[in-house]
C-alpha cells in the first residue's frame, strides 16, 4: 500500500432517531413469578453499589430525538450465562453517590415501588409524555355540559374555561421543554428524587459472540451528570422462577448537550456495519441498541483487528447546519497514524466522507429532525502491525465550524500472517564465497594432483599464497600444462575482481588449451552464477561432478542455487546426498532444513539443525531455520511445535537468537508472544504460505 487505503464504504442513510428505548409502552401485565424475578433483579442492583466498577464495558455516546444523551453499550457477560438461559434483566442509571452518601437523598425506584404496588406506572419517566389535567379539577364539557337547563350561556363559560386551560397546559408544556433543555445543557435544576432511568426486560438473552464471551446489548438516555450504570438480571426457570442473580456496575460521566456547532458522537469501531430491510419495533429496539433506524452496527468486541479484517466506523454527526433544503454540507477528513518507537507517523490517508445534497437521499432533511450517522469500512491487509489513531476531522461549511475526535485500535497477527511475514529463504551466490579458506583451498588440493610438473608448482604456490597479482604475469611453462597455466590465471582475475565475461573468456581458453575439465568447469560455473545465470551455472558444477570433481566442492554452490531457482526438491534432495557421503559444510545442512520446512517435513528440519547446533551454535542462519520450523509446526498442529518439549526448545531457541542479535529477532519474539498466548492452534490451515516451487514465484522457507 502506497501510504494509502482503498476507497472507504460510505454508508449514508436516511435514519430514524434513537429513541430511549423502553419495551413497555404501559404498565407490563407480568406474571407472579415474573414480578417475583424482577425484584430479585432490583434487589441485586440495589445491593451492586458494593462491588468495583467493572472494566468490561464499551460505551458509545450518540443523541436521542429529543436531544438527550442516547448511550448505547456492551458488557461482557459472566461466564456462568449463555445464551441459551432466559433472564430478566434489570438496568437503572444511579446518580453518583456523594461522600459520604445520603439516605435521605438517594433516589427511589419507581419499578421497585411498581412492584410493591405503591404507584401505577413503573417507568413514568418514559420519553411518551401528556399533559394531564392536575388532580381535583373536573374537567368541563362532556358530563359537566348537562348538570344545567341554561345550556348555550354554561356552554360558552365552558368554552372560554377550556380555552384558558389548553392556554395553560401550553405555557406547561413550554415551561417543561425550557427545562428539560436547561437540564440538558447542565443548567437547569437538580431532577426529582427518582432514579433518572430504569428499564427492564423479562425475555431478556446474553447476545453470544463468534470466538468471544458473551454480552449484554442495552441503550439509556440521560442527561448530563455523573452517574452509576447497574446491570442486573435474575436467570429463571421453566416456569419463571428466579433461580440466581447477578449484577455488575460502572461509572459514567455525560457532559451537558451541546446545541450549537458542529459535534461529534463516539466513535463505534464495529466488526459490521449492515443494513436493515425493516426496522426493529419499540418492544424490540431495547435488546438492539446499535440499531439506528435502518442501519445496524456490530460493535466489535475489543479493539484489535487482524490483517484479515475490515475496520468498520461509524459516529454521529450533531448540530450540522442545514441549507434551505435541510441538507447539511459536511465534509469529513480520516487518517491513520502508526505508533513507532520515534513516536506517531502517517500511515494511511482514507478517501473523504461528503454529506451534501450530491450524495444524501433526497427526502432527507435536517430541519425534519433527521440524525446524521457517518459510516465507512476499510481493509487492513496492507497495514504493518501495530497500534493505531484513526484521526477524525469534520467541517461544516455551511456553519463554518469544525469538530474533531478520534480513536485508537490495534492490528495484531493472525497464524498464517505471521509466518507469511518471514522473509524468505535465500542463499545469494557471493564472489568470496568460493575464495574463503573453507572452499579455496580444498579446491586447490583437488587441483594439486593434476598440476604436478616443476613449471607450474611454482604457480600453484603463488595462488595458495594469494598472490594473484604475481600470478598475471605470463609464464613460461610446457605446452602441456599451458591450459592448467591459463586456468589458475583465470582463478587470480576471479579473485581481483575482473568481470564474469573477462574471466569466461580466460577459462573458455584454458579449457581450449587442455586445463582439467572437473576444476574448469567448478570456477566456470562460479562465473555463470556471478551473471545470475544459475541454470547453467548448475550445468557447469554438475559437469565438473562428472568430470570428477569432489562432491563435496560441487555439492553447496549447485544446492543454493536450486535454492535460487525455486527448486526446494531438488536442493533439498542435492544437499542430503552430500551430507550423507559425508559433506560437512554448513549451507548443505541449512538448504536440506529450508527444503524440509517448504515440504513440511518440520521433524526432519528440526533433527537436522539440532544436530548441526550442537557443534556450530553460533549459525544464525541455522537458528533462525530452527525457530522457523518449530512455529511452522505449531501453527499446522502437526510436528514439535505441538509439544511442550517443542515449544520449551523454540524458547530456548528465540532467546539465543535475540541474545546474539539475530537479524529477525523482532519477528523471533512476535512469533514467540503468538506461541505463547495462542495454546493450540484452530482454523483452517495456513499452507498457503508454502506454496509448490515455481520458479516465476520463488518462495520457501525464511533465512
Amino acid at each position: 500500500m502506497a501510504r494509502s487505503i482503498a476507497r472507504a464504504l460510505l454508508v449514508a442513510a436516511l435514519l430514524a432517531s434513537p429513541s430511549p428505548a423502553s419495551p413497555q409502552a404501559k404498565a407490563p401485565n407480568l406474571s407472579k413469578a415474573q414480578k417475583e424475578a424482577l425484584l430479585a433483579a432490583v434487589t441485586a442492583a440495589r445491593d451492586a453499589a458494593r462491588l468495583a466498577p467493572d472494566d468490561h464495558w464499551q460505551m458509545h455516546l450518540l443523541r436521542a430525538s429529543d436531544g438527550s444523551h442516547y448511550v448505547a453499550f456492551s458488557m461482557e457477560a459472566p461466564p456462568n450465562l449463555t445464551p441459551d438461559e432466559r433472564l430478566v434483566l434489570y438496568v437503572r442509571l444511579e446518580p453518583k453517590a456523594t461522600e459520604p452518601p445520603s439516605t435521605s437523598a438517594r433516589p427511589r425506584s419507581t419499578v421497585e415501588e411498581w412492584l410493591r404496588g405503591e404507584r401505577g406506572d413503573p417507568l413514568p419517566l418514559r420519553a411518551a409524555r401528556v399533559v394531564t389535567v392536575p388532580t381535583g379539577e373536573l374537567p368541563m364539557g362532556g358530563t359537566a355540559a348537562t348538570m344545567t337547563r341554561d345550556g348555550s350561556g354554561q356552554n360558552s363559560a365552558v368554552l372560554a374555561l377550556m380555552e384558558r386551560r389548553q392556554q395553560k397546559a401550553r405555557e406547561e408544556a413550554e415551561a417543561h421543554e425550557r427545562a428539560r433543555r436547561e437540564a440538558l445543557e447542565g443548567k437547569g435544576d437538580a431532577a426529582p428524587n427518582v432514579m433518572p432511568f430504569e428499564d427492564f426486560d423479562v425475555q431478556a438473552r446474553v447476545l453470544a459472540r463468534p470466538g468471544g464471551s458473551a454480552v449484554f446489548q442495552r441503550a439509556l438516555t440521560a442527561g448530563p451528570g455523573d452517574y452509576d450504570v447497574v446491570v442486573a438480571w435474575a436467570v429463571v426457570d421453566g416456569r419463571d422462577r428466579p433461580t440466581r442473580t447477578g449484577a455488575r456496575r460502572q461509572s459514567m460521566s455525560l457532559p451537558a448537550v451541546q446545541t450549537t456547532g458542529l459535534a461529534l458522537g463516539s466513535v463505534i469501531l464495529a466488526d459490521a456495519i449492515r443494513a436493515r430491510a425493516e426496522l426493529y419495533t419499540a418492544e424490540q429496539q431495547t435488546a438492539h441498541p446499535y440499531a439506528i433506524g435502518g442501519t445496524e452496527i456490530d460493535p466489535a468486541p475489543d479493539h484489535a483487528f487482524t490483517n484479515d479484517e475490515r475496520l468498520s466506523v461509524a459516529f454521529q454527526v450533531f448540530n450540522a447546519a442545514a441549507s434551505a433544503t435541510g441538507k447539511p454540507d459536511v465534509g469529513i477528513a480520516l487518517r491513520l497514524y502508526r505508533r513507532t518507537a520515534a513516536g506517531e507517523e502517517l500511515a494511511a490517508s482514507l478517501a473523504p466522507l461528503e454529506y451534501n445534497e450530491n450524495t444524501l437521499p433526497p427526502d432527507f432533511n435536517l430541519l425534519q429532525g433527521h440524525p446524521l450517522l457517518a459510516a465507512f469500512a476499510a481493509p487492513l491487509r496492507t497495514l504493518p502491525r501495530g497500534e493505531y489513531r484513526l484521526a477524525v476531522a469534520a467541517t461544516d461549511r455551511v456553519a463554518r465550524t469544525t469538530a474533531a475526535t478520534e480513536a485508537r485500535f490495534r492490528i495484531t497477527p493472525t497464524a498464517a500472517a505471521l509466518i507469511a511475514s518471514a522473509p524468505a529463504f535465500t542463499a545469494p551466490f557471493a564472489r568470496a564465497r568460493l575464495l574463503e579458506t573453507a572452499v579455496f583451498d580444498p579446491a586447490l588440493d583437488a587441483l594439486a594432483p593434476l598440476a604436478t610438473s616443476p613449471g607450474l608448482a611454482p604457480l600453484l604456490s603463488l595462488t595458495r599464497q594469494h598472490r594473484f597479482v604475481d600470478l598475471m604475469a605470463d609464464s613460461k611453462v610446457a605446452d602441456e600444462d599451458r591450459g592448467t597455466a591459463m586456468l589458475l590465471q583465470g582463478i587470480a582475475a576471479y579473485a581481483l575482481g575482473d568481470t564474469p565475461r573477462a574471466i569466461g573468456v580466460r577459462l573458455a581458453r584454458a579449457r581450449e588449451a587442455g586445463a582439467p575439465e572437473g576444476a574448469t568447469q567448478f570456477w566456470l560455473g562460479a562465473t555463470l552464477a556471478l551473471e545470475g545465470r544459475d541454470a547453467d551455472a548448475v550445468h557447469a558444477w554438475k559437469a565438473a561432478r562428472a568430470a570428477g570433481w569432489p562432491q563435496a566442492l560441487a555439492a553447496p554452490p549447485i544446492a543454493e542455487a536450486h535454492v535460487r531457482l525455486a527448486q526446494f526438491d531438488e536442493a533439498g534432495r542435492t544437499a542430503r546426498e552430500a551430507l550423507a557421503a559425508g559433506a560437512a559444510d554448513p549451507s548443505l545442512v541449512r538448504v536440506a532444513a529450508a527444503a524440509d520446512i517448504a515440504a513440511r517435513r518440520f521433524a526432519e528440519a528440526v533433527d537436522g539443525l539440532t544436530s548441526h547446533l550442537a557443534f556450530v551454535p553460533a549459525d544464525a542462519d541455522a537458528q533462525w531455520l530452527l525457530i522457523h520450523a518449530i512455529f511452522a509446526s505449531f501453527v499446522t498442529g502437526d510436528g514439535p511445535g505441538t509439544t511442550a518439549d517443542g515449544r520449551a526448545r523454540f524458547g530456548e531457541a528465540v532467546e539465543r537468537y535475540v541474545a546474539a542479535g539475530g537479524r529477525h529477532r523482532a519477528l523471533a519474539e512476535e512469533w514467540r508472544a503468538f506461541l505463547t498466548a495462542s495454546g493450540t492452534p484452530t482454523g483452517p490451515s495456513p499452507w498457503a504460505v508454502f506454496p509448490a516451487s515455481s520458479a516465476s514465484s520463488p518462495s520457501g522457507p525464511t533465512r
